[in-house]
């Protein structure tokens, strides 16, 4: 009993630590780049000390955590290729997140037409915007609701969390 209550435990964590990295982690760093970007281009000066600020309140604001308190977190920003190599793509793993358990949701509660959408998302073959391939599938991007779905899961996935440590 105990294992499985491990195994549980683990399963769980896995889950909550996903939707973490994922979704809110990948928030952040858009965030972040939206953030240096506007400083570019109100010509403020660019440092490592400036851009090092912003991911540090960025992290207090998210997580409540004080990077500073870890030598080199501050510097995350610098060993995110896809902060200087492809620019504006870190929001597509929170937006893609999003639809797709939106998606996901819709398809396993048996909302009428939910599959018939899915498939016709996957018929567009990449035909169209993203966002309005997503729209084929009822995950509007453009709405809430998405992103609402995974804030919901997260807590769903919290309290399954807390309920399974006692």
């Amino acid at each position: 009993m105990l294992q499985q209550k491990k195994q549980k435990v683990v399963l769980l964590e896995t889950a909550i630590n996903r939707i973490m990295s994922t979704f809110y982690r990948q928030t952040l760093f858009a965030t972040y780049e939206f953030m240096a970007n506007e400083k570019a281009a109100k010509g403020e000066p660019i440092t490592a000390d400036s851009l090092s600020q912003i991911m540090i309140d960025l992290y207090k604001h998210y997580y409540d955590l004080d990077i500073t308190e870890e030598i080199y977190k501050p510097y995350v920003w610098a060993y995110i290729p896809h902060l200087f190599h492809t620019p504006y793509y870190v929001y597509q793993y929170a937006t893609s997140y999003a639809a797709s358990y939106k998606i996901y949701q819709d398809v396993k509660n048996n909302v009428p037409g939910a599959m018939d959408n899915y498939k016709k998302m996957l018929k567009a073959g990449g035909s169209m915007y993203p966002v309005d391939e997503a729209k084929l599938a009822g995950a509007d991007l453009t709405e809430k609701t998405p992103f609402l779905a995974v804030i919901d899961r997260l807590n769903e996935l919290l309290d399954e969390l807390e309920e399974a440590l006692k």
